[in-house]
C-alpha cells in the first residue's frame, strides 16, 4: 500500500509536477514569445529609425542635388522624398502604441522635420543665384533644426534602449524563476527535466532561427546598399575605414577589403588632402552632427574624380568616436558644372567684347528679344536718346518712349517679322538741341535653326549726308545750269565769229575769182590765211569742250587707210613747199589698206602732227612713218611716227606738252602763233582709240612724235567714194531758193555765190519773214539759218512741215557747229545742214544732191 501509496504520491506528484511544468513551460513559452514580440518591434523601430534616416538624407541629397544642378527632377525627387519622410514618422509612431511619451516624442521630431522641410522647400523656391548660395552654405536656422533632429533621434533611440533595457530584465527575472523551477523539478523527476529541457532545446533552435532571419536581413540591407549608387562607409576619428560598402569597388577601384583599416587620406587628391583633414577636424571640433564637402580622388587606375559628401558624426556619451558618410560620384555634374561655367565666363567675356565694341561705334545700335524688350544697347543709343542707361534693359519701346514712337517702331518690327528681312526707318531725333536725322537699319536675329530669336537695329546719323544730298543737289542744278550756260556761250560765240567768218571767208573767195593785181590778191590771201587760222582756232576749242563734256565720240566705219594718210599730206604739202622743207612719206606694205575706224579724226591726229612740225620746222625734213607694229587675229596694231628737224622742246617743257593752252614760252606763241589745244586734242583722239603716244624731242635738233593705235581689220576690199557731183548750170539755173537769215552779210554771201549758178534768190530776215513769203510764193528750197530774232529756224522748218505740209528741202545753214544743234535739225524735218563758214563746191554739192528730182526749169 506504502509503495502504492508512493507510487501513487509519485504519480499524484509526477502528475501535479507535471502540471506545473507544464504551466510554468506554458508561461516560459508566453514569456518567450513577449521577447521575441518586443525584439521584433526593436527591430522594426531600428529599421523605422534607419528608413527615416535614409529618407531624410534623401531629402537633403534631393535639395541639394536640385540647388546645384538646377534639374527639375530632383525637385520633384524632393517633394516625393518629403512625402516618404512624413509616411516614415506616421509608421514610426504607430509601434508605440501604448507608450504616449515615445509617441510625443515622435509628435515632435515630426514638427521638427516639417520645419526643416518647409526650410528646404524655401531654398528650393528661392531664384536660381540664391538658392545656391543659401543651399550650399547652410543657415543657422537649418542647422538648428538639424540639431534638434539629432538631439529629437537621439532622445527616441535612449527611450528605445529603456524600453528594450526593461523587457531584458524583465524577460531575464522570468527566466530566471523558470530555470530554478525546473532544476528543483528536475530533482524530483527526471521527466520533468526530461520535458523542461526538451522546450528549452526547442526555444534555443527557434532563437537561432530568428538570429539566422535577422543575418539574412541584414545581407539583404547591406546589398540594398552596396546597389544604392553611393559608397556608404563608416571610419573612426582617426579617419581609418571601418566600413565600406561595395559599391567603392567601381567607383575607386579598391576592394572593400583593400580599404577596412586604411586611412582615408589614401584616395584623396594630395592638393586637396589638407582641405579634407581641416573639414573633419572642424566637425570634431565644433560638434557639427553634419555635413557636406566637394573633393576630387584618385582611384586605384590614378584616375581623378569628383566626390561628394554627406558626414555625420558619430557621438557617444558626447566623445566623437567616428564618421558614417555617404559619397557619391558627382564626377560627370562637376565636369558640366566646369564646362557650363566656363561658358558662361567666355559668354560673359564676349559680351563685354561685344558691349565695348557697341561702345566704340558711332551709331545708334540696340537688340531686342522676339518680345520687343531691349536686352542690350550701347553708349550711343543712351547719350541720343538721353536715356537712363539703369532703365533700358528688359523695357519696351512703350515704356521708354510712350505709345505714338512704340506704336510706329512695332508697325515696323512687324513687317520685319513677317518678311524675315530688313527693314529701314527714318526717324528726327532731338539731340543736344538738334534736330538730328537718323537712319535706322532693322534687322531679324535667327537662332541655327532659323527661328527668330529677337531683332537689331543700327541707327546712322544721316544728317550731314541728308545735307550734303541737298548741297550736291543744288551744285549739281549749278553744274548744270553752268554748263548749260557754257554750251549757250560757245554756241553763241561760235555763232557770233563764225557768222563775220562766213562773210569774210565768201566774199574773200568771190573776190579771189575777180581780177587784182597780186600786190592786192597777196593781201587777200592772207586775208583768207587768217580767217582759216581763227576758224581752225574755233574748232578746237568746240573740240576741247566736247572732251571735258566727254561727248566726243568716234565713228566705226571701213576706210582705205592709205588714202587718208595721202590726203592728210595733201592738205599741207604745199605749206611745206613754200617753207621750202622736204616732205616724205613712208608707208609699211604689211598693213592692210583698208580698215575699220574713225577716218575723220586719224586724219585730225596727223593733221595736228604734221602741221605742228611744219609749223616749227624752218629747214631740213618732216617725215611721216606708217610701220606695223604687230598683226593680231582681226586687228593691226599700227605705228604712226611723225619726225622733224624743227626747233625741238626743252625736256623739263615736255611734261606739260599735252595740257591745254601749254606752249614751251611766250616767244613761241608771238613767232610761231598757235592756241596750246591741238597736242592735248591730239593726245585725246590717240587713247580714245586705245592707243598711246610719246614725244623724243632735242632742242635745235628736232622732234619725234610716235603713236601707236590698233584699228580692226575689215572684210571689204573697195570703198566707193562718193562722186564729186559738177555743178549743173542748167539745174540750179533759176532755180527759185529762199535764204533766210538775219544777219546781211550772210544773206550777201549766199546770194552771190547762188547767183552765179543762175539761182533766182529771195531773201527772208527771220523764220516768221520766211513763212510769210512761203505762203504767198513757191520755192524749190529754203536755206534755213538757226538762231534768228522773231522765230527761229528750227520752228519755222516745224511750221513748213505740220502746218503748211511743204515737202520742199530746207537746208540749215548755221553758224553751229555744235553736234546737238545738227541733230536738232533733223528732228525738226531738215533735209540736211552746211556750217557756216561754208565752202563754195560743198554748198552747191549739198544743194545739187537734193534737187535732183526737182524738173529742169
Amino acid at each position: 500500500m506504502k509503495t502504492y501509496k508512493n507510487v501513487l504520491f509519485v504519480i499524484v506528484f509526477s502528475f501535479f509536477v507535471l502540471a506545473f511544468f507544464i504551466w510554468q513551460t506554458r508561461r516560459n513559452i508566453a514569456n518567450n514569445a513577449a521577447s521575441n514580440e518586443a525584439f521584433q518591434q526593436l527591430n522594426n523601430q531600428l529599421q523605422n529609425i534607419n528608413d527615416f534616416n535614409a529618407q531624410l538624407a534623401s531629402t537633403e541629397s534631393s535639395s541639394l542635388n536640385y540647388i546645384l544642378t538646377g534639374d527639375e527632377y530632383y525637385a520633384e525627387k524632393f517633394r516625393d522624398d518629403s512625402t516618404g519622410l512624413m509616411n516614415s514618422i506616421t509608421t514610426m509612431s504607430s509601434t508605440y502604441t501604448g507608450h504616449p511619451e515615445q509617441v510625443a516624442n515622435i509628435e515632435t521630431l515630426k514638427n521638427m522635420v516639417m520645419e526643416k522641410l518647409q526650410l528646404n522647400a524655401a531654398i528650393i523656391n528661392m531664384p536660381r543665384g540664391q538658392a545656391l548660395v543659401q543651399g550650399q552654405v547652410p543657415s543657422i536656422e537649418k542647422k538648428r533644426v538639424t540639431n534638434k533632429i539629432n538631439l529629437q533621434l537621439s532622445k527616441i533611440s535612449r527611450y528605445n534602449e529603456i524600453l528594450f533595457e526593461n523587457n531584458i530584465n524583465r524577460f531575464d527575472a522570468a527566466s530566471r524563476n523558470y530555470y530554478l523551477t525546473t532544476l528543483i523539478i528536475c530533482l524530483v523527476t527526471f521527466l520533468i527535466v526530461y520535458f523542461m529541457l526538451t522546450r528549452i532545446s526547442e526555444q534555443i533552435r527557434r532563437r537561432k532561427r530568428a538570429e539566422f532571419e535577422a543575418q539574412v536581413n541584414e545581407s539583404k540591407y547591406k546589398e540594398l546598399i552596396n546597389q544604392s549608387g553611393v559608397i556608404l562607409f563608416t571610419s573612426n576619428v582617426s579617419g581609418e575605414f571601418t566600413f565600406v560598402s561595395n559599391y567603392a569597388k567601381k567607383v575607386t577601384g579598391y576592394d572593400s577589403d583593400e580599404l577596412i583599416g586604411k586611412s582615408f587620406l589614401m584616395l584623396i587628391d594630395k592638393e586637396w588632402k589638407s582641405t579634407v583633414i581641416n573639414f573633419y577636424q572642424h566637425m570634431i571640433e565644433n560638434r557639427l552632427s553634419e555635413s557636406s564637402i566637394k573633393f576630387p580622388i584618385v582611384t586605384k587606375e590614378g584616375e581623378n574624380k569628383w566626390m561628394d559628401q554627406q558626414a555625420v558624426l558619430l557621438m557617444e556619451n558626447g566623445v566623437p568616436t567616428g564618421f558614417q558618410c555617404i559619397t557619391k560620384d558627382v564626377t560627370e555634374i562637376y565636369l558640366l558644372d566646369e564646362e557650363r561655367t566656363k561658358r558662361n565666363q567666355e559668354r560673359k567675356e564676349s559680351h563685354l567684347l561685344l558691349q565695348s565694341i557697341l561702345d566704340n561705334c558711332p551709331q545708334i545700335i540696340f537688340i531686342k528679344d522676339n518680345k520687343g524688350r531691349y536686352v542690350q544697347v550701347n553708349n550711343q543709343f543712351v547719350e541720343v536718346l538721353n536715356l537712363n542707361p539703369n532703365h533700358i534693359i528688359g523695357c519696351t519701346d512703350e515704356m521708354l518712349f510712350g505709345d505714338e514712337i512704340a506704336g510706329k517702331f512695332l508697325r515696323f518690327e512687324k513687317k520685319i517679322f513677317e518678311a524675315q528681312k530688313a527693314v529701314e526707318v527714318k526717324q528726327d531725333i532731338l539731340y543736344r538741341d538738334e534736330v538730328r536725322k537718323y537712319s535706322f537699319v532693322i534687322f531679324p536675329l535667327f537662332d541655327p535653326e532659323g527661328k527668330i530669336l529677337g531683332l537689331s537695329g543700327i541707327g546712322t546719323d544721316i544728317t550731314e549726308n541728308v545735307n550734303n544730298h541737298k548741297k550736291l543737289i543744288e551744285a549739281v542744278k549749278k553744274a548744270e545750269h553752268a554748263e548749260k550756260l557754257k554750251e549757250s556761250f560757245l554756241a553763241n560765240m561760235s555763232h557770233e565769229i563764225r557768222t563775220p567768218l562766213n562773210a569774210i571767208i565768201g566774199f574773200g573767195t568771190q573776190m579771189m575769182k575777180t581780177d587784182m593785181t597780186e600786190k592786192q590778191r597777196g593781201f587777200l590771201q592772207n586775208i583768207n590765211s587768217a580767217s582759216e587760222h581763227l576758224l581752225v582756232l574755233i574748232n578746237d576749242i568746240l573740240d576741247i569742250s566736247k572732251i571735258e563734256e566727254g561727248k566726243l565720240s568716234l565713228e566705226h566705219i571701213d576706210f582705205d587707210f592709205k588714202e587718208v594718210i595721202q590726203e592728210s599730206i595733201a592738205v599741207l604739202s604745199h605749206k611745206a613747199e613754200e617753207k621750202g622743207l622736204v616732205l616724205e612719206t613712208h608707208t609699211d606694205e604689211r598693213i592692210n589698206r583698208f580698215l575699220k575706224g574713225d577716218p575723220h579724226r586719224l586724219k585730225q591726229i596727223l593733221l595736228n602732227l604734221l602741221g605742228n612740225s611744219i609749223k616749227f620746222t624752218e629747214k631740213g625734213s618732216v617725215q611721216v612713218n606708217c610701220q606695223l607694229a604687230e598683226d593680231r587675229p582681226g586687228q593691226q596694231l599700227v605705228r604712226l611716227e611723225v619726225i622733224d628737224t624743227g626747233v625741238g622742246i626743252e625736256k623739263e617743257y615736255l611734261a606739260n606738252l599735252f595740257d591745254k593752252f601749254s606752249q614751251e614760252d611766250r616767244s613761241v606763241t608771238r613767232k610761231y602763233g598757235g592756241t596750246g589745244l591741238g597736242m592735248s586734242i591730239t593726245k585725246y583722239l590717240v587713247e580714245l582709240k586705245g592707243g598711246t603716244i610719246d614725244v623724243e624731242s632735242e632742242k635745235n635738233v628736232g622732234t619725234r612724235i610716235t603713236i601707236v593705235f590698233p584699228l580692226e581689220k575689215t572684210e571689204v576690199t573697195s570703198i566707193a567714194n562718193p562722186e564729186y557731183i559738177s555743178p549743173d548750170i542748167n539745174k540750179l539755173s533759176n532755180c527759185r531758193i529762199l535764204v533766210v537769215d538775219d544777219v546781211e552779210m550772210n544773206r550777201l554771201v549766199a546770194s552771190a555765190v547762188l547767183s552765179e549758178y543762175g539761182v533766182v534768190i529771195t531773201e527772208a530776215e527771220n523764220g516768221a519773214d520766211a513763212i510769210q513769203k512761203l505762203r504767198e510764193s513757191t520755192f524749190d528750197m529754203v536755206l534755213m539759218d538757226l538762231q534768228m530774232p522773231v522765230m527761229d529756224g528750227l520752228n519755222a522748218t516745224r511750221i513748213i512741215r505740220n502746218e503748211l505740209k511743204l515737202q520742199l528741202p530746207v537746208i540749215a545753214l548755221t553758224a553751229s557747229a555744235m553736234r546737238r544743234d545738227n541733230e536738232k535739225c533733223f528732228e525738226a524735218g531738215m533735209n540736211d545742214y552746211v556750217t557756216k563758214p561754208f565752202n563754195e563746191e560743198d554748198l552747191i554739192t549739198v544743194i545739187q544732191k537734193h534737187l535732183v528730182d526737182l524738173p529742169i526749169a
